[in-house]
């Protein structure tokens, strides 16, 4: 490198970092950068949303039970949600189908929608709608299922609160009371607090 190529980069960076120091000056002396540096602060002092992940266990049971010509569904699950700020969880679900249904599980993929489900957790509870999806299996006594719940109805943390979470797993629809082992997953957007 040539000795006075380096000197003439110096004098380039001096130059230019003159200019921006006497193009601040001038910002600042006019007053037309003091409204933006307000709202740069304001913006970054505002509250954002939490982004709570879900990622967790539940176990609990599913009960079905005829009547007439429906058979009403309904879950208990209780586990952790994979979340500290919401900690561990009780989920019930609960729902109607009709009676043909039960002819039809594990052969071919159902979708039941109408579930209410409510999650519970000490800091928030949600009761929302849901919709309960069950896969083909030939062993009926391990029918894959999930429920995929839309958040819209939130109480204290959950208030306010969008997103989506599933529960996955197997249940037996063998027996009129399965034990149910599922995970729980999703994303939950909390809005900031007031």
């Amino acid at each position: 490198m040539w000795p006075g190529s380096q000197r003439a980069r110096r004098k380039v960076q001096k130059v230019s970092l003159a200019v921006e120091g006497v193009e601040e000056r001038v910002l600042l002396s006019t007053g037309i950068a003091n409204p933006l540096r307000e709202q740069a602060a304001h913006f970054a002092k505002a509250p954002k949303a939490q982004k709570l992940v879900l990622a967790g266990n539940v176990k609990g049971t599913l009960a079905q039970q005829i009547d007439a010509d429906t058979v009403n569904l309904a879950a208990s699950l209780q586990g952790k949600s994979g979340n500290k700020k919401l900690g561990n969880v009780t989920i019930s679900a609960t729902g109607t189908a009709p009676l043909s249904l039960l002819q039809t599980v594990g052969r071919s993929k159902l979708v039941l929608s109408g579930l209410t489900v409510t999650l519970t957790s000490a800091s928030g509870t949600d009761t929302s709608a849901g919709t309960l999806t069950l896969g083909k299996s030939k062993n009926l006594a391990k029918v894959p299922f999930t429920v995929k719940v839309q958040i819209s109805n939130g109480t204290g943390l959950l208030a306010g609160a969008s997103g989506t979470y599933t529960i996955q797993g197997t249940f037996n629809a063998l027996s009129t009371s399965s034990t149910v082992s599922a995970q729980l997953k999703g994303t939950i957007m909390v809005p900031p607090a007031s």
